[in-house]
């Protein structure tokens, strides 16, 4: 790692820190199965990722408004009420937050899925000692987009951009870090499009979140 001081990190958390997948594609199952034409859908890990809205437009774009709002609605009451036994932490990260705790470097998230979900999950993979949690919904009567959570991280707390890294699997998260002005890490091995993320050009692409403690090693 180039030799600058690290002292704030922002993760993204679905396929960076968690694998989600097992939970969110039973609840798209569950809600598409509300519709009869639409029982037999198929949903694939390949598509989690992106927030629900885009998700569901991915799967089905043909989509009526009403037929999306009554899958939104049915994912919503399923995923909200979950108990989150199908998702998993990545490899890795709890010896990776210890470490970053120990080194005295602050941690945040930046996600796309909600707050009380969010802090829900967390709580169930006993990883929530994270400095702050910034969330789409976090700003009543607006979705953030993960500038905007980035942003709003930064004027919260006062962040020093040079000293900061952003980490995701995704290429909106490398490029809500250019937005912002910040370094970022690229995960390879979570949701995203390798070539996407890539082209995006992170500062640096590891493979998994496991790698992470490598990359600190070599700072």
């Amino acid at each position: 790692m180039d030799n600058f001081k690290i002292n704030n990190i922002i993760f993204d958390l679905d396929g960076t820190l968690i694998n989600s997948a097992g939970d969110v594609v039973y609840c798209l199952k569950n809600a598409y199965g509300s519709i009869p034409e639409f029982h037999n859908v198929e949903i694939s890990e390949s598509f989690i990722g992106p927030p629900l809205n885009e998700l569901i437009k991915k799967i089905t774009p043909d989509l009526t408004e009403e037929q999306t709002h009554t899958i939104t609605k049915e994912f919503r009451n399923c995923y909200d009420n979950s108990s989150f036994l199908k998702t998993r932490l990545n490899e890795g990260v709890y010896k990776l937050i210890q470490n970053l705790k120990h080194l005295n470097i602050k941690i945040f998230i930046a996600t796309n899925k909600p707050f009380l979900v969010t802090k829900k999950i967390l709580k169930t993979l006993m990883i929530d000692d994270f400095d702050d949690i910034i969330t789409l919904d976090l700003v009543a009567g607006k979705k953030m987009d993960k500038t905007e959570m980035i942003s709003y991280l930064i004027n919260k707390w006062g962040i020093e951009k040079d000293t900061t890294l952003m980490v995701g699997d995704d290429a909106s998260d490398i490029i809500a870090a250019h937005n912002n002005g910040l370094r970022s890490v690229a995960i390879l091995g979570g949701y995203g499009d390798i070539d996407k993320m890539h082209k995006a050009k992170p500062l640096y692409a590891i493979k998994s979140i496991d790698d992470f403690d490598n990359l600190l090693n070599t700072h």
